[in-house]
């Protein structure tokens, strides 16, 4: 390939225009979004799994392809034929119905997956085109006032306009005063709080449209849960320790957001509320006020002793000082989808800039860039 990309650029010298932007070549390879690879990694895991499964019924339909019978043969020897295959049959139902059941379940947490990232998609276009409907492009000229505007400076300014678009004063475009007072009051309720205003300051107007979006997406995604493995602090590792020939089976968990947003589960099954002693016992939760920091890999004593080296890019870790959930995905581009976002849900959460700089530093707003083409040079 780049051979190939060599003698393109070798002819383009001479024949046609050439871009002056070498990034904007390579930007659909090396700047891929996250959620392009995440949806991508999705896809191509759905297709395997329908593959595998028409592979594992294929041969009961060539059975019954089979099974025509001719004209001539007794209708006793028929009957009897019919009976023997629905006794194959029957012996595996239990097998193939377990195996139909894992199919399914793999499906649907893929499927919920994809939703998920279709809804941030969706979201970072609704607040591109919110961002580009408002035609003053900033909170601070909407309200008339300067960036080093104090509270009382934006008070006054927001009783002043909300008097100034008041449908009443504005009988014949009515419409266009409750535009108005709209993008009014959403200016005000975000420069009037401290850590909103912080937000819009450092990442600008669609970059704030789209983090609030993103953040309450990814909410509504992570309460209806998603299977997870997760690696105990207390497992151990079976086989043949002389030999060296040990492994550690993760347990099988669902990791969810409770109804109120403040805590990270997992457990066996998704309980919004744990109501008997067991419910609360089967639960293993965090605070997200109280994260300090998440981790990718082997980066923890549980993974150290757990874990496996060919699996360490599906690994990841949310540390609190109390607990350590140390969880396992199916995977690299799901982990970093994750962790990602449960970082997020840590800044709204502690508004906490220090994760905020470091966020936007490793994920910083995509801008497009123009492509400036050369003239074509005169042969001498």
């Amino acid at each position: 390939r780049r051979e190939a990309n060599g003698i393109e650029n070798e002819s383009s010298d001479t024949d046609e225009p050439e871009d002056e932007d070498d990034d904007s070549e390579s930007e659909s390879d090396t700047d891929m979004n996250d959620l392009d690879k995440y949806l991508g990694d999705l896809e191509k895991r759905t297709s395997e799994i329908y593959k595998q499964k028409d592979y594992m019924w294929s041969f009961e339909e060539s059975e019954d392809e089979n099974s025509d019978d001719d004209d001539d043969e007794d209708r006793v020897q028929k009957l009897k034929r019919k009976h023997k295959r629905r006794m194959r049959r029957n012996k595996g139902v239990g097998a193939k119905s377990d195996m139909l059941a894992m199919f399914m379940d793999t499906v649907e947490d893929i499927k919920s997956g994809m939703k998920a990232v279709k809804d941030e998609k969706k979201a970072k276009q609704e607040a591109a085109e919110q961002a580009a409907g408002i035609e003053e492009g900033d909170f601070y000229k909407i309200m008339g006032v300067e960036k080093n505007a104090t509270n009382g400076q934006l008070r006054k300014a927001y009783h002043k306009l909300m008097i100034l678009w008041h449908p009443d004063k504005n009988r014949d475009n009515i419409e266009e005063a409750n535009r108005k007072a709209n993008l009014v009051k959403d200016a005000y309720e975000c420069l009037s709080n401290k850590w909103e205003r912080h937000v819009y300051d450092k990442i600008g107007l669609e970059g704030y449209l789209f983090h609030c979006k993103m953040i309450q997406t990814f909410k509504n995604y992570l309460r209806s849960g998603l299977k997870i493995k997760k690696h105990g602090r207390n497992g151990k590792r079976y086989g043949i320790e002389a030999l060296g020939l040990t492994y550690y089976s993760p347990k099988r968990r669902m990791l969810w957001l409770d109804h109120q947003g403040t805590h990270l589960c997992t457990g066996p099954v998704r309980i919004l509320e744990a109501v008997t002693e067991r419910e609360k016992a089967s639960i293993k939760q965090v605070k997200v006020q109280d994260v300090t920091e998440i981790k990718k890999g082997k980066s923890t004593e549980v993974f150290e002793r757990t874990g496996v080296e060919s699996k360490a890019r599906r690994y990841f870790s949310i540390v609190t000082p109390d607990r350590t959930l140390d969880i396992e995905v199916i995977s690299l581009e799901q982990r970093d989808f994750l962790a990602t976002r449960i970082a997020l849900l840590v800044i709204d959460s502690q508004k906490n800039e220090e994760w905020l700089e470091k966020h936007y530093k490793e994920h910083p707003p995509k801008k497009k860039k123009r492509r400036k083409i050369k003239q074509r040079k005169k042969k001498t």
